[in-house]
């Protein structure tokens, strides 16, 4: 069997551990939202904690309940309200096109290619509208109106809503020097439709400063968000982290072995897999011992 471990960006582990808590608290969230008590969530915590896997295990759990997804990650050129509406607006009507071309191959039977014309699209109702400075339309305004405009499309899919999680969102954040408010925007545009009954729902992932540059744009954020700290697994939870994968493998890590590995690595997520990768990868056995370990410090 290939090696059970996988460090990297983002890279899904063979068992998420530790994240029962969050992913209770999230699905909760979506139930919530679904009976008419708007809620969203911010993952934040410090790089190699597992806070990318976990936006990514929200989007299984809210497509298998029913939900469309949008997601993006962002960096810090999107704090300009030129580009952020750019892939905003472009991100929803491509989701929009796609709901809308497999709704009517559903009903007609027709194959994709007889269907894709720029005219049959705008028979769909499908809306994207360019944002421009110059027209002086306040950003929120034009947020509220392309997830509106769109949203008849969506609620015909039959599906609960729509959910936007974007990841390294701590890059955006309002610029007043130079007249830039994209966070303010979205918090305002997401408000707005909430509290009118549009079943959107906005997940944000980053770092640390998240949590401070959402408090900065508005001080509400604290009533539309539940606030998840990811951070390092509990002695039991690394632990699980190791074991569990090894059963799914052929093979082996001696106790003390895993002991010392989590001592090591205090519990952070990305060492664990970086450790047990390296381990094995490098030793040319099946039951790798503190020994084994030892020689490759």
């Amino acid at each position: 069997m290939n090696n059970p471990f996988t460090p990297g960006n983002g890279v899904e582990p063979t068992y998420l551990a530790g994240r029962t808590q969050y992913i209770t608290e999230f699905v909760k969230s979506l139930k919530a939202t679904e009976e008419g008590l708007p809620r969203n969530a911010i993952i934040y915590g410090l790089r190699g904690t597992g806070k990318t896997v976990l936006l990514r295990h929200y989007r299984i759990i809210a497509e298998a309940n029913g939900w469309l997804c949008i997601d993006r990650e962002f960096i810090e050129r999107y704090c300009e309200e030129s580009e952020f509406t750019r892939v905003f607006g472009s991100d929803v009507a491509t989701l929009a096109s796609e709901v809308s071309v497999k709704r009517k191959l559903a009903e007609t039977g027709k194959k994709l290619f007889e269907i894709i014309k720029p005219e049959e699209f705008t028979a769909y109702g499908i809306t994207y509208k360019p944002y421009y400075a110059t027209q002086k339309i306040p950003l929120e305004d034009y947020l509220v109106d392309m997830l509106k405009s769109n949203w008849h499309i969506f609620e015909k899919t039959g599906k609960k809503g729509v959910i936007l999680l974007y990841d390294e969102f701590h890059s955006v954040k309002d610029r007043k020097d130079q007249k830039q408010y994209v966070l303010s925007s979205l918090l305002s545009a997401f408000s707005k439709l909430q509290r009118e009954g549009y079943k959107y729902y906005l997940c944000l992932s980053g770092l640390p400063p998240l949590k401070i540059n959402l408090k900065a744009a508005k001080t509400y954020t604290e009533r539309m968000f539940i606030f998840q700290e990811v951070e390092n697994l509990e002695n039991q939870e690394a632990r699980k982290a190791l074991e569990e994968p090894l059963k799914q493998s052929e093979y082996a890590f001696e106790d003390k072995l895993i002991e010392d590995i989590i001592r090591e690595t205090k519990g952070y997520p990305y060492f664990i897999q970086f450790y047990g990768y390296f381990l094995i990868y490098t030793v040319n056995k099946k039951r790798i011992t503190l020994k084994d370990f030892n020689t490759k410090r």
